[in-house]
């Protein structure tokens, strides 16, 4: 059935069946994508890459608007804005020599990498980012700490 509607890859064909017993109470499913999942759905357009949350970012780093594009289309939005956190990060932290070649090189060569296999941000980017969120708790809490005070001093109602 999943054959007939292009969810397995009918192209696939194993001497077993997709499910086969390994041991007792065990068994094993192997499956091939099929190309039900690489068609485009009818009645969706794909959304302009202006229109992205990081359209903005990528601009920032050098990338023109038909990069920008391509690289929306290459790679999942999580770790394009990680990765375009990170490339900025180094821009305003560390400064253009920081790069070999530049900031658009800096970026690709990361998130082609993490794609492929699994890099992850330098430890400078996480030391930043928990620093980061200190300051942010820090202005959260004195801000908290003031409302807490403010709402337990009695309330003064003006004489009528």
């Amino acid at each position: 059935m999943l054959r007939r509607i292009d969810v397995l890859d009918r192209t696939v064909r194993t001497t077993e069946e997709p499910f086969h017993k390994q041991a007792k109470g065990q068994y094993v499913a192997q499956f091939a994508r099929g190309p039900h999942f690489d068609r485009q759905r009818p009645g969706r357009k794909p959304h302009a890459s202006e229109d992205s949350p990081v359209y903005d970012p990528l601009r920032a780093i050098g990338f023109d608007a038909a990069v920008i594009a391509r690289i929306l289309a290459r790679f999942p939005i999580e770790q394009i804005q990680l990765w375009a956190d990170v490339t900025l990060a180094a821009v305003e932290g560390k400064g253009p020599t920081f790069f070999r070649r530049s900031p658009q090189a800096f970026f690709m060569d990361n998130i082609q990498h993490a794609a492929k296999a699994g890099r992850t941000p330098p430890d400078w980017f996480w030391a930043l980012r928990k620093e980061e969120e200190r300051l942010r708790a820090e202005k959260g809490g004195a801000s908290s700490k003031a409302i807490d005070k403010a709402r337990s001093m009695p309330s003064r109602t003006p004489p009528p």
